[in-house]
């Protein structure tokens, strides 16, 4: 069973060390607690798919500290004006946007595509920042299972693959996951409607 730490200075430091070490981790967002692993330790990534009962064709969506990051990640000519705006204006938040891969973001994702997310919680971010390292990530449930709003409904089976789980005192999350826009194909899709609403995103896209 995972060590449950409560995310002082060190205990965070200690989390980050284990990512970087290929560990699976648990930690919140301001949506679930999220099951991260080393985007480039291909074992650690294959050790989530299991704890998660996910179906290996499923993307891991990255999650970065940062905004100005994501020009390591993906195609720069799919970074549209009304993209940058989007970003600037709703990251760090609930929304996962799907780029065009560079070389990299392609090994991250299996794919021609990958998904990235700036979390708007502050320990995420910093757990993010100190491992130095592209961090993939998915819910803290089994696949098809309850959103892990809370520490008490991440399945044992998950916790049983984490070193860490750092836990705080328990609060209100938002409850809706993070809307998933497809920014790949023009012009972008939602591909699910989460704590942002389709009509918000909308109405910044087609913003003059």
């Amino acid at each position: 069973m995972a060590a449950k730490l409560k995310t002082l200075p060190h205990e965070i430091k200690q989390i980050a060390g284990a990512l970087r070490r290929g560990y699976l981790v648990i930690f919140p967002t301001e949506t679930v607690y999220a099951l991260a692993a080393d985007g480039l330790d291909a074992g650690a990534k294959r050790r989530i798919y299991l704890a998660k009962g996910r179906a290996f064709d499923k993307p891991l969506q990255l999650l970065l500290p940062d905004a100005a990051l994501i020009a390591r990640y993906i195609d720069r000519r799919s970074l549209k004006k009304p993209l940058h705006r989007l970003a600037k204006r709703l990251w760090p938040g609930p929304l996962t946007v799907v780029f065009k891969a560079n070389a990299l973001g392609r090994r991250l994702s299996g794919g021609p595509t990958i998904g990235i997310r700036v979390p708007d919680h502050a320990l995420a971010r910093t757990i993010l920042r100190l491992c130095k390292r592209p961090v993939l990530a998915t819910s803290a449930n089994r696949s098809g299972g309850p959103e892990p709003v809370r520490l008490r409904d991440i399945p044992a089976m998950v916790k049983k693959a984490a070193k860490y789980i750092a836990v705080e005192p328990e609060q209100i999350r938002r409850r809706n996951p993070s809307t998933v826009l497809d920014a790949s194909v023009s012009p972008p899709r939602i591909l699910r409607e989460g704590a942002i609403t389709q009509q918000k995103i909308e109405r910044l896209l087609n913003r003059q």
